[in-house]
């Protein structure tokens, strides 16, 4: 019963690993829930789950992996399970309250990727300004 989507985004900087990993950090604090981080890997638990969340919980998994040429591979896998409300629904709709079901037809709909990929398009590091020059006196 379980939905998997993934989200991803390729950043190209100068920044070092450790950068990266804190910009990943604090743009996936946008979706939500409680954020982790071991290693390589930042760990979202009871993160956004798209519009109509109250019928499920999403956990992400998202990896950090450094490429050739200053390049690190942003990848954030989701995993999306029903909630109690989805099982109340299709209990209750098995039960002669067959209307009960448009709930757990929505949970098929729902998509939280959007949410996680919004998030990961905020990773973006500038190059440095240069101070301004001061004009001779």
């Amino acid at each position: 019963m379980n939905k998997q989507a993934t989200a991803y985004r390729r950043v190209q900087t100068d920044q070092p690993f450790e950068e990266v990993m804190k910009a990943t950090e604090e743009a996936l604090r946008r979706v939500g829930g409680r954020v982790d981080r071991v290693g390589h890997t930042i760990k979202i638990q009871n993160g956004d789950a798209g519009n109509l969340g109250f019928m499920a919980t999403a956990d992400a998994y998202a990896v950090v992996k450094p490429e050739a040429n200053s390049t690190y591979q942003i990848t954030c896998d989701i995993t999306v399970r029903p909630g109690t409300l989805f099982w109340v629904c299709a209990i209750g709709g098995l039960f002669c309250l067959w209307p009960l079901w448009v709930v757990n037809l929505l949970y098929f709909v729902n998509d939280p990727a959007p949410a996680y990929q919004r998030a990961l398009d905020q990773v973006v590091f500038f190059p440095p300004v240069a101070p301004p020059a001061v004009p001779p006196v």
